[in-house]
């Protein structure tokens, strides 16, 4: 498990503002937009993605979780990866790299 901030996470809004926080109430991040004012569709795209953000720590778990209970084939494309399951090797490598791009590795 990488070092970040356990979740789980959730996405409040407080006072026009999206913030990304723990159960505790420890703010962990915000999604900021430009300027003061925003469009309806503007609004719901931040909202969109501070729950996508807040999600980040849950989607980490079970991508970790997959590949350590074998549901993501061990080879990859890279290294020819099993023809009948080309498919599932292809999600895997999708897989091992938003692991890699989540913890920093």
């Amino acid at each position: 498990m990488s070092n970040h901030t356990p979740g789980p996470w959730v996405a409040i809004e407080s006072m026009g503002d999206f913030l990304i926080q723990t159960e505790n109430g420890y703010t962990i991040g915000d999604v900021l937009g430009e300027g003061n004012s925003y469009s309806d569709e503007e609004e719901r795209e931040r909202w969109y993605n501070a729950h996508l953000i807040a999600a980040a720590p849950d989607m980490l778990e079970a991508l970790e979780e997959a590949i350590k209970c074998g549901m993501v084939p061990s080879s990859s494309v890279k290294d020819g990866g099993a023809a009948r399951h080309s498919r599932q090797v292809a999600v895997a490598d999708m897989i091992r790299a938003a692991i890699a791009k989540a913890t920093g590795n």
